[in-house]
C-alpha cells in the first residue's frame, strides 16, 4: 500500500493506490463509515483517471 507521508499530495496518493490497496482498506475498516470513505476513494480515483483521459483526448 502506498504511504501518504511519501506522496507529494493527496491527488497523487489517490491515483497511485491500486484497486487491491483500496479493497484491503475496505476489508480492514473498523466501521461502516470507514468502509464508505474507502469506497468513495475508489470512486474519486476513477473520476480523476477519467478526467485525465478526457483532458488528453483519449476516449
Amino acid at each position: 500500500m502506498k504511504d501518504l507521508k511519501n506522496a507529494e499530495n493527496l491527488y497523487e496518493y489517490i491515483l497511485k493506490l491500486s484497486t487491491y490497496d483500496i479493497n484491503k482498506m475496505v476489508e480492514n475498516a473498523k466501521s461502516d463509515d470507514e468502509k464508505k470513505l474507502y469506497l468513495k476513494l475508489e470512486e474519486w480515483k476513477t473520476q480523476l483517471l477519467q478526467q485525465k483521459l478526457i483532458t488528453k483526448g483519449v476516449f
